[in-house]
């Protein structure tokens, strides 16, 4: 018998009972919950990006939840959840682009809180652009830190 990509040919259990099991595990739990909630809503796509609806036989379930507890099923209600963090994902990808910008290490890619203000006025001037990526990046080339960096 041939497994499925990425599976064990003895484990014939469908994802979400396999990933459940880090849930349990002190080690992984601290990620794969964080992640995993929001994640089982494309379970739908296979590794190649084709619909499936089933998993080891079994219908897949895409339920999940945001960290507020609010829950959704399917991707279209995970992107009209994930709307009402529209905010804070802009300004955790400003942050990053311009730790990246200033040549922060990789992992880190972290702004200090004396730079708070700069992510906050590209924020609110890409915001008048409906946050468009050439906005945000023209502002992290027109910020302070980045014109200040000095390697």
């Amino acid at each position: 018998m041939t497994a499925a990509p990425g599976r064990r040919a003895d484990d014939n259990r469908p994802m979400r009972a396999r990933m459940q099991e880090h849930a349990s595990n002190p080690v992984c739990s601290s990620c794969h919950l964080t992640f995993e909630p929001m994640g089982w809503a494309l379970e739908n796509f296979n590794l190649v990006g084709q619909w499936r609806s089933t998993d080891a036989g079994q219908t897949i379930d895409t339920s999940g939840s945001f960290i507020d507890g609010s829950k959704f099923t399917g991707p279209a209600e995970l992107r009209t959840g994930l709307l009402k963090y529209r905010t804070a994902y802009y300004s955790n990808i400003t942050q990053r682009l311009l730790g990246y910008a200033l040549g922060r290490p990789a992992k880190a890619w972290t702004v200090y809180d004396y730079e708070m203000p700069a992510v906050r006025t590209i924020l609110r001037e890409s915001a008048a652009h409906d946050y468009r990526w050439s906005s945000i990046v023209l502002g992290i080339v027109k910020s302070t830190p980045f014109q200040m960096k000095t390697e």
